[in-house]
């Protein structure tokens, strides 16, 4: 049975979740009230603009995730940490499904295949985000790698298309 203190930092991670959850939703109902819907067919020059502006952002998420990997912690830092990694995960996965849609709309200006890179590396945000277990941070690891290659790929396919 976990002590008061283990309950109130468990309780603690609930509500912080709970708050960027709902944080997350506010502004995809703003983006959606501005005219912003992903799912829909997009003009080219926003999605580009988008696509330019959220990559250093998905490239940050990146290293963050890296430093996690090699910083070592206390027992009860660590779990929180594990906490913030998933929670790291889960907004890289939600921003690279947007990153397909939007990509999407570029096609076939965008290469099939960097489009179904944006899809591989979500689906797989998505898995490792609620993943447990030894080979986790290997996965992770190998993860990190594979996004940082498809947002070189990305910002290269932007680049070109100017």
């Amino acid at each position: 049975m976990p002590n008061d203190s283990d309950a109130r930092q468990i309780h603690a991670l609930v509500l912080l979740s709970t708050l960027r959850t709902a944080a997350e939703v506010r502004h995809a109902l703003a983006e959606r009230r501005a005219g912003r819907d992903p799912s829909e067919q997009e003009a080219a020059q926003p999605v580009r603009a988008y696509l330019r502006g959220v990559r250093p952002e998905l490239g940050s998420l990146v290293a963050r995730l890296r430093v996690s990997l090699i910083v070592e912690r206390e027992e009860r830092a660590a779990l929180v940490q594990a906490f913030e990694d998933r929670l790291t995960l889960s907004r890289l996965a939600r921003e690279l499904h947007v990153v397909h849609q939007r990509l999407l709309s570029l096609y076939p200006e965008a290469p099939e295949s960097l489009i179904e890179e944006a899809r591989l590396r979500q689906q797989e945000a998505e898995r490792l985000a609620v993943a447990s277990g030894d080979s986790f941070e290997v996965l992770l690891t190998l993860w990190l790698d594979r996004t940082a290659g498809f947002l070189e790929r990305l910002a290269k396919a932007l680049d070109e298309a100017n």
